[in-house]
């Protein structure tokens, strides 16, 4: 029981959508939270990147979306290591506020096999 390429294709892209859209929502949460219009903003930013990339391997180029979809998570992945390595390995909850150390670790490790599975 193989899967086609357009089976691939529409799973890949529900995948994507979600991706944005968890993306999207995580800003809009630090945004009432902590009424950080940054985090509003840059969470806006990446989900339109994560969007258009889409469009760019759908409709331009295959290779090139896909090698910029890599970049665009690699720099993101960067950003939630430096955040983690600044805050001395303690990142808040994101719901209650407190830090916590293993919630943290949870977090890295998200944004980490997120980049994997995305290779």
């Amino acid at each position: 029981m193989s899967m086609d390429t357009e089976q691939l294709l529409k799973i890949s892209l529900i995948y994507s959508y979600v991706l944005a859209a968890t993306v999207f929502l995580g800003g809009v949460m630090g945004f009432v939270k902590a009424k950080s219009k940054a985090s509003l903003i840059a969470s806006s930013c990446v989900a339109c990147g994560i969007l258009a990339l889409d469009y760019v391997t759908l409709e331009v180029s295959k290779f090139q979306g896909q090698l910029l979809q890599v970049l665009l998570y690699a720099l993101v992945s960067m950003m939630f290591q430096r955040k983690y390595s600044a805050s001395g390995g303690q990142l808040e909850e994101p719901l209650s506020g407190a830090p916590s150390g293993k919630s943290a670790f949870r977090k890295v490790k998200l944004v980490f096999f997120t980049f994997i599975f995305c290779i």
